[in-house]
């Protein structure tokens, strides 16, 4: 029995040699093959000897993964085939060496051969150490698909069989599919549900690629359209179609996935070339006969689709991304088909020749869009459950198909509709909601207990006079009650249906909170107290007055009011240049007119003191004195900027740091958008703590000293931080 036993062993151990040569492309369109390697082996090559080893443990541990390996036995000294020595997948004797010579060997050993199942050539004449690395590296590049969750539960399912059946692409546990092997290892430590089988590696490797699928209409049928993404870049990497059997669906689905198969497969790369040989020298001539080329270089062909955006198949074949796109094509009629998500494949047929203008298609969308309007509008808009936007909503693409349409808000009755969506048309919908309301009455009394006629305001909207009794929608505002200097501030809930009453206690406001109650868009309210100032380089705290300031430099535009009006004379562009040329800031030649860089919402510039007076009483104000105006830049804490004690950066003031030149016309090294001064409020981030804006940079402002000695205060738009400081100023400038 053990003699048996040995004899089968050694029969299993020698496969039978091939005497008809080697079909790479025979081997690659197998069954579950992914890779081929050939190993060119003789006794001769001592290198090959040694790697003996390597090869055995290379196959074993890929094969399951779809690696298949052949050894060529070639050119042995006594003219037979030897085996190697262990169970490659096959063994082919190339006792005289032509496949070696057919593949350029040269009759250097050792060399072996790579390729993928989809036709490139990995690895030519290399070794053992190239073939593993590229085979790791191919493995993790080819297919390795996960199913769309939005696909069809049944086609999901034949298409994942079939795939795994073909083996050449691997399929990935989708969620549904990780969930099902958890619930398995925890009820049995062997996985053997076989729907699942093809999923194993998922666990080890993510998917790089996604599968979609989806019917489309042909005639009274329909198709079934199969199309594969790449994970990375998102782009298409193959697609196929086919008319769908409802008797038969499992040939439906193994056609088309065949097809997807053979459409990501390129022609087999092959080594060619002969050895030279040693032949008898003798000379030889041949006649020369008349020949032409019959070929053609082909026609360019530029493809166009409406809208844009869509994929191009010529004749089955993936030829562009997206359109509009170009591409060279052989003469003759072609089928050209486009596709694009979210409409319905449009498919034509061409005769290409010379001067063929672009080929246009026209997709008809695969939905239709929705438009929503309400009164009162501004509500949301709730489809199917889902909000998707605020009335009003117009041309919302939208699926095909039954939708319902509803706009609610908690203040109002529910009003909707059920609409139908059909291909390519508009639906509107148009409501009336009815509010859903309660009482408010609200009475407002002095500290004394007198009744007052009061302004009542709800979130800022006012609503009325006290005595009040009115009804509104329900919610939570917030309600103000004021009269002549005097304010009751608090929240209301109005209930549907109830009645919320308010006695309204109104107090005298501090002349800073007036202000508050009353808030200006153009005015800032400083209010009296003690500040930190400068006086002759020197800082103490002084008491300032209440006063108001402009919240925002003067623009151009403002100052031209006062000019109109003949209260304010123009401004004199020579002058205010040459006055910058004595200072020592040159200017960019002879300006006579107003800077192009200066547009009518930049602060205006080139004003003197005695001007700038002037446009302050056309205003019905004053010049701010120094102290005024470092008390609403630095605020009560003493800051070293308007906005803080940070150092000033682009979005804070327009100025320059530190690197910027003094120079008349100098273009500013800031990193913001303007080259010169910024529109007034351009930097709202560099407010001062009772919102001044521009106090820091842009241009410099005019303030008064005692005894009326005009001096400028913060920095311009190529200042240097030191003169960016609330404390900074300059007698003469």
């Amino acid at each position: 029995m053990a003699k048996w036993i040995v004899v089968v062993l050694m029969l299993l151990a020698r496969p039978a040699f091939a005497g008809g040569g080697l079909d790479v492309k025979d081997w690659l369109s197998r069954p579950g093959v992914k890779l081929l390697a050939v190993e060119f082996y003789a006794t001769w090559c001592s290198p090959c000897k040694e790697a003996v080893p390597k090869w055995k443990a290379l196959h074993e541990k890929y094969r399951h993964q779809g690696l298949r390996l052949v050894v060529v036995s070639v050119q042995d000294p006594d003219g037979s085939c030897v085996n190697p020595g262990w169970n490659p997948d096959d063994v082919v004797c190339d006792a005289e060496g032509h496949l070696a010579d057919a593949w350029a060997l040269g009759g250097k050993l050792p060399a072996a051969f790579l390729w993928s199942w989809r036709g490139p050539l990995l690895v030519r004449k290399g070794h053992v150490e190239e073939v593993e690395s590229q085979v790791k590296a191919e493995l993790a590049r080819l297919p390795r698909v996960t199913l769309d969750e939005d696909m069809d539960s049944s086609v999901r399912q034949m298409v994942r069989t079939e795939l795994a059946r073909t083996g050449k692409v691997e399929v990935i546990a989708g969620k549904e599919e990780e969930q099902a092997l958890e619930d398995i290892r925890q009820t049995s430590r062997d996985l053997q549900f076989a729907d699942l089988s093809s999923c194993k590696m998922g666990q080890r490797l993510a998917a790089n690629s996604l599968l979609k699928s989806s019917f489309v209409k042909a005639g009274d049928g329909k198709r079934l359209l199969v199309q594969l993404f790449s994970a990375e870049t998102g782009c298409l990497n193959a697609s196929a179609g086919v008319y769908w059997n409802e008797e038969m669906p499992d040939m439906s689905i193994a056609e088309v996935v065949a097809e997807l198969v053979n459409n990501l497969r390129a022609t087999v790369d092959l080594p060619g070339g002969t050895a030279p040989r040693t032949i008898e020298e003798r000379s030889f001539a041949q006649k020369s006969e008349s020949w032409s080329m019959d070929v053609q270089a082909g026609v360019l062909v530029n493809f166009e689709s409406d809208p844009a955006g869509a994929i191009v198949m010529v004749d089955g074949r993936l030829q562009c991304q997206t359109t509009p796109c170009s591409k060279t094509l052989s003469m003759g009629r072609h089928t050209v088909e486009m596709q694009k998500e979210s409409y319905v494949p449009g498919k034509t047929s061409v005769s290409v020749r010379q001067g063929i203008p672009p080929v246009n298609v026209k997709l008809t969308p695969d939905f239709g869009w929705l438009s929503v309007t309400s009164l009162p509008s501004g509500l949301p808009v709730l489809v199917d459950g889902q909000k998707i936007a605020t009335t009003p909503l117009s041309k919302h693409q939208i699926s095909t198909g039954p939708h319902r349409v509803l706009v609610s808000d908690a203040s109002y009755y529910d009003q909707g509709k059920q609409v139908q969506i059909s291909r390519g048309e508009s639906e509107v919908v148009e409501v009336t909601l009815q509010g859903r309301e309660g009482g408010l009455v609200v009475h407002a009394r002095d500290e004394q207990g007198n009744d007052l006629a009061a302004e009542v305001w709800l979130d800022e909207a006012k609503i009325g006079t006290t005595p009040l009794a009115q009804q509104v929608l329900i919610g939570q505002y917030k309600l103000r009650v004021v009269q002549n200097g005097r304010q009751a501030e608090q929240a209301v809930d109005v209930k549907e249906k109830q009645v919320a009453e308010i006695q309204a206690v109104l107090r005298r406001l501090s002349e800073f909170d007036a202000v508050l109650a009353s808030p200006s868009e153009e005015l800032v309210y400083v209010p009296i107290g003690r500040y930190l100032l400068t006086s002759s380089k020197r800082e103490s705290k002084k008491t300032v007055r209440p006063f108001c300031i402009d919240r925002l430099e003067v623009s151009f535009n403002e100052y031209q009011e006062c000019v109109d009006e003949e209260q304010c004379d123009s401004i004199q562009w020579s002058a205010c240049l040459q006055l910058h040329e004595s200072n020592g800031k040159k200017s960019r030649g002879t300006v006579t007119s107003r800077p192009l860089w200066h547009d009518d919402d930049h602060p205006v510039i080139c004003v003197a003191p005695s001007e700038a007076e002037k446009y302050c009483r056309f205003k019905g104000g004053y010049l701010p004195s120094s102290a005024e105006w470092e008390a609403a830049a630095r605020g009560r804490k003493g800051l070293q900027f308007p906005w803080g004690n940070d150092f000033p950066t682009s979005d804070l003031a327009n100025g320059c740091a530190n690197e910027c030149e003094f120079s008349w016309g100098q273009k500013a090294r800031y990193s913001d958008e303007f080259a010169y001064t910024a529109p007034v409020g351009s930097c709202p981030s560099g407010k001062s703590a009772f919102g001044v804006e521009d106090m820091s940079g842009n241009v410099w402002e005019w303030a008064l000293l005692r005894a009326a000695t005009p001096v400028a205060r913060g920095g311009a738009w190529n200042s240097h931080t030191k003169d960016l400081t609330c404390a900074q100023e300059y007698a003469n400038i």
